[in-house]
């Protein structure tokens, strides 16, 4: 059974969508946000979000030059009055990392920067290592060096009993967020399911193979699969 969202889910937020998202922009507004993986599915979704909130300012930091180049365009030219830097780099970096809290000082980190393909990181497991759980070590101790108050990691549900190098990576990089959160900077992780359009995910997979008239590789006939909308997701 394929569904776009749970049955009542809803029901499970602890206050209704509507009041949800004026929380949200109350939230960030007047706030100065670093957000990792700025280019990405759910990174450049928050960046929307947040640049809808009246920030004071939103670094957008990515190792992929050309996912960079298109959420910084869409700044531009929807919001060009919020102020915001584009920084090319990894979390793994901590002088590139010293550099852009000294200067912009982030009241708030959305760490969502990760590798997540799980064949590739079978094929390359060092690497996804030290990006997902490395990096994200990296990244917390500039966050409690700089005075960050909040911090929060986009995690995955592969992260419960992992039996994936991706699962491994990022459940160490939940533990390194809830060893070193601290009254002076919270630090939270948020495990995501399938989020409907991810590049990478189930869904194209599926849309492909139903395109092609081939055999749909669903893990069991009777497998239950629940994906969000990427608007309730952020």
């Amino acid at each position: 059974m394929f569904t776009s969202k749970a049955p009542g889910w809803s029901r499970f937020l602890p206050v209704p969508l509507d009041e949800m998202r004026d929380l949200f922009a109350s939230a960030h507004a007047g706030q100065s946000i670093l957000v990792t993986g700025a280019g990405g599915f759910i990174g450049s979704a928050l960046v929307k979000a947040i640049s809808q909130a009246d920030p004071r300012c939103i670094i957008l930091m990515d190792s992929s030059e050309h996912n960079l180049f298109e959420i910084e365009r869409y700044l531009k030219s929807a919001t060009a009055h919020v102020f915001h830097s584009a920084v090319l780099g990894t979390v793994e970096d901590r002088n590139l990392l010293d550099d852009i809290f000294s200067r912009f000082h982030p009241e708030i980190v959305y760490h969502a920067a990760a590798f997540k393909h799980v064949p590739l990181l079978e094929q390359n497991p060092f690497a996804g290592v030290r990006n997902n759980a490395l990096g994200t070590y990296v990244l917390a101790h500039a966050a409690v060096r700089h005075g960050v108050s909040k911090f929060v990691l986009i995690s995955t549900d592969k992260a419960v009993n992992p039996h994936s190098i991706l699962g491994v990576s990022k459940r160490i990089a939940e533990l390194v967020v809830v060893a070193m959160s601290r009254q002076e900077c919270r630090m939270n992780a948020i495990r995501l399911g399938n989020v409907i359009g991810s590049p990478g995910s189930v869904v194209p997979v599926f849309l492909k193979q139903i395109a092609e008239s081939g055999p749909v590789t669903v893990t069991h006939p009777e497998a239950s699969r629940w994906f969000l909308p990427l608007r309730e997701t952020v």
